[in-house]
């Protein structure tokens, strides 16, 4: 299972703002997603698809991996 490593996310999208205050708006046209997509991998911890997880990776030139980590599920023994 995936989940969204929205605290590294969310730290880039500042940093970046200081330089480019339209990051958020860069990023939503550069990936073609729509901006209550962003809003829920921000905030609702809502995993895209793997072609959305690969251009937010590349856009932001952060490790796919460590965005959308995998989460070891607990499986019943």
């Amino acid at each position: 299972m995936l989940k969204v490593n929205k605290q590294l996310l969310i730290s880039w999208l500042k940093e970046e703002k200081k330089n480019n205050p339209t990051v958020r708006l860069d990023l939503i046209n550069a990936v073609r997603i729509a901006p209550s997509t962003l809003q829920g991998i921000l905030y609702a911890n809502k995993v895209p698809n793997p072609q959305i997880r690969l251009l937010i990776a590349q856009f932001t030139n952060l490790p796919e991996e460590k965005l959308f980590p995998k989460v070891e599920q607990k499986g019943a023994a």
